[in-house]
C-alpha cells in the first residue's frame, strides 16, 4: 500500500451566466503540495450539458477539453497549466474554490470523483425498504462491520453551522487529517426535500469547518439506483451544485472500507 497523500482537488467548470450560477463540472484534476498535476479527468458523458445549457457549441467544447487534455500530457505543472486555461476564462470557464483530499491511490480517487463530480447522476429504481431509517441502518450495519462505528461521531448537531434552532443532524462523521468527512442518509425517492434542504446547509456547514482550517467532504446516502427519473432531477442537481457526493446505499460497503483504511481500524 502506498503512504497517504494530501492533494488538492480542482474542477474545471463551465458557467456561461455568472448572474444566474448555473455551471457545469467537465474536467477534475489532483495536484500535489508542490504544484505538480498528479493526474485528472474529464468528462465523457454531455447530456447534463446539452439539457441545461441547449445552445451551448459542443463542438468548440469539446475540442477545447482536447487542448487542455493534451496540455495536461504535456506538463506537469499546475501553474503552467493555470496560464493556458485562464485564456479560457473569458469564454465562460473557471476553475472552482479547491477541495482538500486525502487518499492512497490516486487513480481509483479520480475514479470516484469522475463518478461524483463529472458523471450525468440518473436515479433507475427504489431499493427496497427505502426511507431514511432504512438507508440509516444499512450505513449503521456496514460501519459496523468494518469495525469503525465506534471511532464515528453519530447524529451531530449542525446548529452552530447554520441557526441555532436547526433541528437537523449528520447521520455519521469521522476526520482524517483535516478533513471532515460526514455521511447522512437521505430519501430522496420518496422525499425529495430532504436532498434540498441537506443541499442548501452544505455550504453554511463548509463554510463554518473552514472557519476552523478544515475542509468538508458531504456524502447523501440515497435510497435508489442510477436512471433517468426526472422527478428526481433538481434534487440531484442542488446537491451537485452544494459539492455533495450522492452514493446509492449499496455502495455502503466500499464507503465503510474506504473509512477502516483512513481509520487505521
Amino acid at each position: 500500500m502506498t503512504d497517504e497523500r494530501k492533494l488538492e482537488l480542482f474542477l474545471l467548470r463551465y458557467l456561461p451566466n455568472v448572474v444566474r450560477g448555473e455551471f457545469v463540472n467537465f474536467g477534475a484534476v489532483l495536484v500535489r503540495e508542490g504544484g505538480e498535476v498528479s493526474g485528472f479527468r474529464f468528462a465523457q458523458d454531455w447530456r447534463r450539458m446539452e439539457c441545461l445549457f441547449p445552445d451551448t457549441d459542443l463542438d468548440a467544447l469539446q475540442a477545447m477539453q482536447a487542448h487542455l487534455q493534451n496540455e495536461l500530457r504535456e506538463k506537469s505543472n499546475w501553474a503552467e497549466f493555470c496560464r493556458i486555461f485562464n485564456n479560457y476564462v473569458s469564454s465562460g470557464f473557471e476553475l472552482a474554490v479547491p477541495k482538500s483530499v486525502v487518499t492512497n491511490d490516486v487513480a481509483k480517487e479520480l475514479e470516484v470523483i469522475s463518478r461524483i463530480y463529472l458523471d450525468t447522476l440518473r436515479l433507475k429504481h427504489v431499493t427496497k425498504g427505502s426511507g431514511k431509517g432504512a438507508i440509516w441502518n444499512v450505513m449503521k450495519q456496514e460501519f459496523e462491520l468494518m469495525g469503525v462505528l465506534r471511532l464515528l461521531q453519530q447524529r451531530t448537531s449542525i446548529a452552530a453551522y447554520t441557526v441555532p434552532e436547526d433541528p437537523l443532524t449528520i447521520d455519521f462523521l469521522y476526520h482524517v487529517g483535516d478533513v471532515v468527512k460526514m455521511f447522512q442518509a437521505v430519501p430522496i425517492a420518496r422525499q425529495s426535500e430532504s436532498a434540498i434542504g441537506l443541499a442548501y446547509r452544505c455550504p453554511k456547514i463548509a463554510a463554518g469547518i473552514r472557519a476552523q482550517q478544515k475542509s468538508l467532504v458531504m456524502t447523501a446516502v440515497v435510497d435508489a439506483h442510477e436512471t433517468n427519473e426526472q422527478s428526481l432531477a433538481f434534487a440531484l442537481h442542488m446537491m451537485q451544485e452544494a459539492d455533495i457526493r450522492v452514493a446509492p446505499v449499496n455502495e455502503m460497503r466500499a464507503i465503510a472500507e474506504t473509512a477502516r483504511i483512513e481509520l487505521h481500524a
